[in-house]
């Protein structure tokens, strides 16, 4: 079975590396960019496609590894030409299978498959990949051999519920940045300069608690405990996003807390009042 990527960058050349190290037959690469085409052959010894026509005589199994707004112009070209018995994958984590319309039609097989992994850049490591869990929907069936070559487990989810899914990564990856960002930047402002040597051990604690407790058994510090006052503090010296971030995930905190004993009537007007 012949795997070929149209998309070239992180998570292509990530997938590639993967396929590789897993004895799957990866062709090779076609990219807009060529200088990304090369760079992803190169490393995972495969060759550079010139065109849609050598991707599609050359491969049983297209993976579409390009942005969410391009998927739809890639799958128009490869219409252009007889895909049928062809399986065509792509990795958005928030669209289904059913971007790839008509695809019956021409008796060509489809999925969708989501690593809930982040690629910051085509390194990530094989033992790492290897743990990522694989979300999958489409012609599952015809796609059975190649997914039992894979190690990682594998989630079936529902093609409206897509969204959703993808959302959850969001919020554990990308805002999760956004709020580390600022307490990197606050040990900053406090006068120390090893910012993440500080931050990270509280980081890997909270992420170990919620593994072993749950989100609500591992909320500590000023607002589990009532404490208004040091609240109080903490928003005198912020001000525009931070602050509003800041109340915003207290908020979110608050309703996790619902079902806690004690009264958070006060702190949480204070979290709503308008600036």
């Amino acid at each position: 079975m012949k795997i070929s990527f149209i998309g070239a960058g992180k998570i292509g050349l990530s997938l590639g590396r993967y396929f590789v190290n897993k004895n799957l037959k990866v062709v090779g690469y076609f990219d807009i960019s060529k200088s990304l085409a090369d760079k992803a052959a190169a490393e995972t010894e495969t060759i550079v496609f010139q065109n849609y026509r050598e991707i599609i005589d050359q491969s049983d199994i297209i993976f579409v590894t390009v942005p969410d707004g391009v998927i739809n112009s890639v799958w128009e070209n490869l219409l252009t030409y007889k895909i049928k018995d062809k399986l065509v994958v792509h990795t958005s984590g928030a669209l289904s299978s059913q971007v790839f319309s008509g695809a019956r039609e021409r008796n060509c097989k489809v999925m969708s498959i989501h690593p809930m992994m982040t690629f910051a850049g085509g390194d990530t490591e094989i033992e790492k990949m290897e743990k990522m869990p694989l979300t999958i929907e489409g012609d599952l069936e015809k796609f059975k051999y190649f997914l039992e070559k894979l190690p990682n487990n594998k989630f079936a989810i529902s093609p409206d519920k897509k969204v959703n899914y993808h959302l959850a990564g969001v919020f554990a990856s990308n805002l999760l940045i956004s709020v580390i960002h600022r307490a990197i930047e606050n040990i900053e402002k406090s006068g120390l300069e090893a910012g993440k040597e500080i931050i990270f051990p509280i980081i890997e604690k909270t992420i170990e608690n919620i593994k072993e407790k749950g989100t609500s058994r591992s909320i500590t510090g000023p607002l589990e405990r009532g404490d208004i006052d040091t609240i109080l503090k903490h928003l005198e010296v912020q001000h525009g996003v931070e602050k509003k971030l800041y109340k915003a995930a207290s908020l979110e905190l608050l309703e996790i807390l619902k079902d806690n004993d004690r009264d958070y009537s006060e702190i949480k007007k204070l979290l709503e009042e308008e600036e």
